[in-house]
């Protein structure tokens, strides 16, 4: 009795004390399947950290990528069933499974060229605007994608595509959002095959059963169920936005279809181009991605939000002669667009509920209590937009949106 009493006592001890190798970086995601990945980045060679799974010791599983000679990712796949995860001695969050509030960031590179300087706070927020939503309280973290923004030569004391680069432009300004709450990771545009940092996104964020050094245009459909919200991940990364793919609207409509739907349920669809948004460019204010809008558009009275990025601006956009509801978060720190102008025959004119946009950098909070809302926070001039669905007598849905003074 005394020995099993003595070596509990170790092993309680151990837990908080001999944590082993301290990983800087270390996250909980998803994999394609709902299940729970502990993550951590560790040098080259270097053990992984002490991993405790509801108090039981796991053993990291590596992987190892030759575009990152000096780093290993650590990983191990848990179920969503556990409610306690420590990772080197820092005990992280883990949702139940019912969801409250989602943080939604997007679009956080930086351009590190003459409209953007990313060694200026004030021109590439990202580190504050991520420390910011880390502060609110949050169940998960979306982000919508496009993490690194950088092309050409680098100015920086690294090369393109390293693992500086990216512990530089993601990584590190990510850091405390990170261990706040697990991550839903939306592929986007820069993350496609055709881009040259897509090996680190791959390495980084997709699932590690997925094979090094090969590239899939269009991922598997992630679907992340909890007892009050469904959210569909949908691989919008390689879908034109100036011509209908029908290609992909062919597999997009395999992916997500009306069988997947959960009545009682929120259903929301991530994907990082929009069906739907503005943004102005030549003197063109209407913009949208034409596949998604003909692969989704008649599941769009069973979707209640779909969040996006791209439009490197905050805007949500409702019509009343459609069930349609566009969340856009693409205003995370990557350079921003000029707020659309509007002309007549545009979208716009043609039956807009809501519309509402800023052009400042920010992130939003996703709602999902009794009614879905969601509040929007103004990094630069502090506002706070608010807005939710009202249902009406008919049992119709609107949404309406206010300022909060």
């Amino acid at each position: 009795m005394l020995i099993k009493f003595i070596k509990l006592f170790l092993c309680t001890v151990c837990l908080f004390f001999c944590h082993g190798v301290f990983a800087q970086y270390h996250w909980v995601s998803f994999d394609e399947n709902g299940m729970f990945v502990a993550n951590a980045i560790v040098s080259r060679g270097e053990k992984c950290p002490e991993l405790y799974i509801d108090s039981v010791w796991e053993h990291f599983y590596k992987k190892f990528n030759s575009a990152f000679p000096d780093i290993e990712r650590c990983y191990f796949f848990f179920d969503r069933k556990a409610k306690n995860v420590v990772i080197g001695g820092e005990k992280m969050f883990l949702p139940s499974s019912m969801i409250h509030r989602v943080g939604i960031i997007g679009d956080t590179g930086c351009r590190g060229d003459y409209r953007q300087s990313c060694s200026s706070l004030k021109s590439w927020p990202f580190a504050k605007v991520a420390d910011l939503l880390a502060e609110k309280d949050i169940d998960l973290v979306v982000h919508v994608g496009d993490l690194l923004y950088m092309h050409g030569k680098s100015k920086y004391d690294f090369d393109l595509c390293s693992w500086k680069h990216w512990e530089f432009e993601f990584f590190k300004p990510m850091n405390n959002l990170l261990k706040k709450a697990p991550l839903i990771m939306v592929r986007g545009n820069h993350e496609a095959c055709c881009k040259k940092c897509w090996n680190g996104a791959n390495f980084f964020f997709t699932p590690p059963r997925n094979q090094d050094n090969f590239c899939v245009n269009v991922e598997p459909l992630s679907i992340l169920e909890f007892d009050n919200a469904v959210f569909f991940n949908i691989d919008s990364s390689s879908a034109s936005d100036f011509i209908t793919e029908q290609h992909l609207v062919k597999i997009y409509k395999q992916q997500l279809n009306v069988q997947n739907i959960i009545n009682d349920k929120f259903n929301i669809l991530l994907t990082h181009r929009p069906l739907y948004g503005m943004f102005s460019i030549l003197n063109f204010g209407l913009y949208g991605n034409r596949t998604l809008r003909q692969s989704f558009n008649n599941l769009s009275c069973s979707l209640d939000l779909i969040v996006s990025g791209h439009i490197h601006l905050m805007q949500f956009l409702n019509f009343a002669d459609s069930c349609i509801a566009q969340l856009i978060v693409g205003n995370s720190g990557a350079h921003l667009h000029r707020k659309p102008i509007m002309h007549k025959g545009n979208f716009v004119d043609n039956a807009m509920q809501v519309y509402k946009t800023f052009d400042s950098f920010g992130f939003a909070v996703l709602d999902l209590h009794r009614m879905l809302s969601f509040d929007i926070f103004s990094y630069e001039d502090k506002k706070n937009i608010s807005c939710m669905q009202i249902y009406r007598e008919d049992k119709d849905i609107k949404w309406q949106c206010f300022l909060d003074k």
